[in-house]
């Protein structure tokens, strides 16, 4: 379990702030996704590995919502691996011998699940002969705004300011309804909900926070408690008459590592030679660990609705143990030594320092 006083959802943010951090341009980036495919790894860890899972401040599982949100988990195995863990749909490949059919695999599945939208996750170089095991979940979600922007309210041209300076065009929708405001010190935020069609469980929004000053920055300073704040008091917030004005919306990310990430996030033990998933199953080829976590993105905010997707895939290999170096001890200066035993009182046969080499 996480330490006390850090919140359980808490990686979401942490990851997100250190995507910031570090990724340029349009960041997207789905947790729901990833937390997936790392309780199915969970599943396989054992020891100092599964106690770093354990210590992930992930979110609560089985919270019941009304959006209408499609998650699908898979399991790619090698041939040659003796496969103990479940998760989702299993399908056997052959890493080492036909990699490419391996990768076309995988990313045929995204593909699928994610209604196109996320065509590839995997190129030809993230698998390699020491390749045993992908698991992978696929995010889709197709949500109606509950109050839809009009097309013809929909602006083309306006000025949209970048940082460092300077403007792009974007076409900026427009809605004059009744929204949860909330503001801070800092920031403003607006919650934009969408329909439910009677449906039970949490209705879902999308929220929007627009800082007052730099927003890289902002969300590099992001914590989940300010985030759960934030939250709160959209929440609080008697619903009041707002015309909110939001561009038209399309991103894409190409595939990114969360190694790193995820590594900072305390799960370096996990892609280290010692891992422990003896818990997956047994491979010929050697112990496992993890190699990498892929992640590839998509959202499309419109007049209508908002369409999103998802891939994130871990990818598994035998991991050779490296041997620590030997301690090196060079006798390269001035030096003391005997000639005896360890053992008893007997006094040495020599003793001697030697300072210099002598002339033959």
């Amino acid at each position: 379990m996480p330490e006390a006083g850090v919140r359980s959802d808490a990686l979401a943010v942490q990851i997100f702030a250190d995507l910031a951090q570090h990724e340029s341009g349009n960041v997207v980036f789905s947790p729901a996704s990833l937390e997936k495919v790392l309780c199915l790894l969970r599943q396989g860890a054992r020891g100092a590995t599964r106690a770093a899972f354990d210590a992930l401040p992930m979110g609560r599982e089985g919270v019941r919502s009304a959006m209408q949100v499609r998650s699908a988990d898979a399991l790619f195995a090698d041939e040659s691996l003796e496969l103990q863990m479940r998760g989702g749909q299993v399908m056997r490949v052959a890493f080492a011998e036909r990699p490419e059919e391996a990768v076309s695999t995988v990313n045929t599945w995204c593909k699928e699940q994610t209604e196109g939208r996320i065509p590839t996750v995997l190129s030809r170089a993230d698998v390699s002969a020491d390749t045993v095991l992908i698991a992978a979940n696929a995010v889709y979600l197709r949500e109606q705004w509950l109050h839809p922007f009009e097309p013809e309210e929909t602006q083309p041209g306006v000025p949209f300011a970048l940082p460092g300076g300077g403007t792009a065009e974007v076409e900026m929708m427009s809605c004059c309804d009744v929204f949860r405001y909330a503001e801070g010190a800092d920031w403003q935020a607006v919650a934009l909900f969408y329909r439910t069609d009677g449906r039970e469980g949490e209705p879902g929004c999308f929220i929007g926070i627009l800082p007052r000053g730099e927003a890289r920055s902002f969300a590099q300073k992001m914590t989940a408690n300010r985030f759960s704040a934030i939250r709160a008091a959209l929440a609080a917030a008697p619903p009041q008459r707002i015309l909110v004005e939001l561009p038209k919306m399309r991103v894409q990310t190409p595939s990114f590592s969360l190694r790193r990430s995820l590594g900072a996030a305390g799960l370096q033990v996990a892609f280290a030679p010692g891992a422990d998933f003896s818990g997956i199953g047994r491979s010929p080829r050697g112990e496992l660990c993890l190699s990498d976590v892929l992640q590839r993105c998509m959202a499309e905010l419109s007049e209508q609705e908002t369409v999103a997707a998802a891939v994130t895939v871990a990818t598994i290999k035998c991991c050779a143990i490296i041997p620590e170096p030997p301690l090196r001890l060079r006798f390269d200066r001035p030096f003391i030594w005997a000639i005896g035993d360890l053992t008893t009182e007997a006094p040495p046969y020599f003793l001697g320092l030697f300072e210099r080499p002598e002339a033959e």
